[in-house]
């Protein structure tokens, strides 16, 4: 696990969560790329489930504190996953 300075080791739950860990925002935002490829349909069922990105039901609340960067028409597409 990655560990960037001043941050404490993350004890998640096993049955709510998977794949938590510190991430620097470069990273977050190619993690948010990946989920907007594959609700573009560039990435398949099993790609992004091999390789995910960031669960869409995060994506609204990361673009709302300007954690990351998607286009209206992105998280149009992002959220529609969701249903």
């Amino acid at each position: 696990m990655d560990r960037l300075p001043g941050h404490r080791d993350l004890t998640p739950s096993a049955h709510e969560t998977k794949n938590v860990r510190w991430i620097a925002p470069d990273a977050l935002q190619e993690l948010a790329d990946r989920t907007v490829a594959y609700a573009r349909g560039h990435i398949t069922d099993a790609e992004f489930e091999a390789a995910p990105g960031i669960e869409p039901v995060w994506m609204q609340w990361l673009a709302n504190i300007a954690a990351i960067h998607i286009s209206p028409d992105d998280l149009l597409r992002v959220n529609q996953l969701t249903r």
